[in-house]
């Protein structure tokens, strides 16, 4: 696998489903790749006072270092629940 196609695989394998998003880190490796997905709030304020917010959107950042060394970063958005308050 090359990095990008390693990357690419990552982005749509490995992040967890909407309803099982969660902040924090997931780690792993695929045949010599080292990858890290790191999940965490995009920006403050999404939700109004009072408002009942189910889902707020969260930075999810991709890394994933080829056996090489060199390395590919991807970033996305992805709704997720909002943790209890």
């Amino acid at each position: 696998m090359t990095l990008m196609q390693t990357a690419r695989s990552i982005m749509t394998m490995g992040i967890p489903p909407h309803a099982e998003l969660g902040l924090g880190a997931l780690s792993g490796q695929i045949n010599d790749y080292q990858w890290k997905i790191d999940v965490g709030p995009l920006g403050e304020g999404w939700a109004a006072p009072g408002a009942d917010v189910a889902w707020i959107p969260a930075l999810v950042r991709v890394r994933v270092r080829s056996p090489s060394g060199a390395v590919s970063d991807l970033s996305t958005v992805r709704l997720m629940h909002r943790p209890p308050q």
